[in-house]
């Protein structure tokens, strides 16, 4: 886990929680607003202390805070790089269809642009 943890809630220090979660995940403003899909101007005014961060936008950065920890712990087998995913092309154009979408489906991580 970070050495901080966000809130369920902004609290009145929120402009002071943003900035050092961003540092700590080591992003930009901007690359931060993407992540978000909210605007340069919006994390900058939060950090500013100028608007609030909605309960969705609070809730994504949550988010970011949390995929940031479970990354950072050690996976039980870092030696070796994952195997490359096979998908067997061969079976029926629906079959195919079904199985390369629930591929893409599982691989999407929440909140990229």
């Amino acid at each position: 886990m970070p050495p901080f943890s966000i809130g369920l809630r902004p609290a009145a220090n929120y402009p002071g929680q943003i900035k050092k979660l961003r540092a700590v995940l080591g992003l930009t403003q901007q690359v931060l607003a993407e992540k978000l899909g909210v605007s340069f101007a919006t994390v900058n005014r939060w950090e500013n202390g100028q608007t609030r961060p909605s309960q969705l936008s609070w809730q994504k950065l949550r988010h970011l805070q949390i995929i940031d920890a479970e990354e950072a712990l050690p996976s039980s087998n870092n030696s070796e790089p994952p195997s490359p995913i096979k998908l067997d092309l061969t079976a029926p154009p629906e079959i195919v269809k079904v199985l390369a979408e629930g591929e893409r489906l599982s691989r999407r991580r929440p909140l990229k642009s």
